[in-house]
């Protein structure tokens, strides 16, 4: 992904669920496209907690969301 690539991280996206669900590369995402938007749920040991940081960056973005911390840890 490009985005991915240019903010120099070293992962491909390969299935969607995981990258969802583990948050970091949409927290890579998210801070390359808005470098307003932080990364300190890189810092997050707990699952949801990191997901909701994600969900309010996405948020910063003005995207609309419909999902939860708990749907984005499960993978949904």
């Amino acid at each position: 992904m490009h985005h991915l690539k240019a903010a120099g991280h070293p992962n491909q996206l390969n299935n969607f669920s995981d990258y969802a669900k583990e948050g970091e590369k949409y927290t890579v995402l998210i801070n390359q496209l808005d470098p307003s938007c932080d990364k300190s749920a890189l810092n997050e040991f707990d699952p949801v907690k990191r997901a909701q940081k994600v969900i309010d960056n996405a948020k910063k973005l003005g995207a609309d969301t419909c999902v939860t911390s708990e749907d984005l840890d499960s993978g949904n």
